[in-house]
Parts: C-alpha cells; structure tokens; sequence
C-alpha cells in the first residue's frame, strides 16, 4: 500500500472519529462555567421559608457573580414545602426552575449580564419572604477564575485538535517519497 493511501486511510479515520465524538456528546457534558449549590428549606408547609447555601446559616444570601459569567444553579429542596428558583434578570438571564418538591433537584444555568449590577432571584411560591440578590460584578480585565471548570475543552473541540494533528501528519505522509 502506498503512502499517499495510507495517509488518505488515516484521515478518513479521523474525520469519522471526529463525528462519532461530535455528535455521540450530550450537550449537558459540554457544559462549563461553575456550579453554585442553593438550598430551599423551610420549617414546615405554614412555616418561614428561605434559601440558604451549604454549610451556610445565613437565610436568603446575598450571591456574586462575574459579568458576562455563565452559572449553573443546583437547587435542592430540603424543605417539606414546594420550592423553586426564579433568577429575575432581563432577557437570557430570566430563568426559573420548575416547582420542587420535598427533596426533590434541579439545575439552572444562567448567562448573566456584560454589565454590572444586582439581580433578585426567589421561591415564585414564597415571593416576597424567599427572595435575595445576585449581585454581578464587572468584569476587572485579565482572565478571572471564579471556580468551576470554565476553561476546560469539550470532546468536540479535542477531537477537532486530535482530527488536526492526524491530517498533518497523514498530510507529511503523503508527501513523503516511497
């Protein structure tokens, strides 16, 4: 067999490698940016309710995030009420989770704002007691590293590195003289 077919054989390998990843990834494994873990409790269906994170005993706090950030909410319902999470802001950062019961989960991933400034989120069930702020920072220049994995690659994009570096060398093959 010839360089030139050898070659020809290992890109086409590649190319049907790199679909299989592409289209074989979930979306939901492509994700990044960071997780923030939100609690939902209360002391009972009449009682007081609030949001709290873990380890934490401060009811309803305040949360700060980056401009331009993209956050996934991990609410949990620990509470014997029904709960959600409502993020208040304008356009793509509106987003609400659906209604929770007891220990019941679910995620929400928000794009917040370029600009600065606060957003309210809330239990749409309990509004007006179970509410705080998200306060959205502005971007400070350089790359920031607020937690999370914001800066890894996707499956896609390996094997778009992996497909590359398979064509040059498939390509220098075929160049090669015999």
């Amino acid at each position: 067999m010839s360089t030139q077919k050898i070659g020809f054989t290992v890109l086409v390998a590649a190319l049907t490698l790199f679909a299989v990843t592409a289209l074989a990834t979930p979306a939901a494994a492509q994700t990044t940016g960071r997780v923030i873990e939100i609690w939902a409790d209360d002391e009972g269906v009449s009682g007081d309710w609030w949001f709290t994170l873990p380890n934490s005993t401060e009811k309803n706090p305040t949360l700060t995030v980056n401009a331009s950030e993209t956050v996934t909410f991990r609410l949990i319902n620990k509470g014997e009420a029904q709960h959600n999470l409502h993020i208040m802001g304008t356009g793509a950062a509106n987003k609400a989770t659906a209604i929770l019961g007891p220990g019941q989960e679910a995620n929400l991933t928000v794009t917040f704002p370029a600009n600065a400034g606060t957003i309210k989120y809330q239990c749409d069930p309990h509004a007006g007691v179970m509410e705080g702020t998200i306060t959205v920072q502005a971007a400070q220049g350089g790359n920031q590293n607020t937690g999370g994995n914001q800066n890894q690659n996707t499956p896609a994009f390996e094997a778009l590195l992996a497909l590359g570096a398979v064509a040059g060398a498939a390509f220098l093959l075929s160049r090669r003289k015999a």
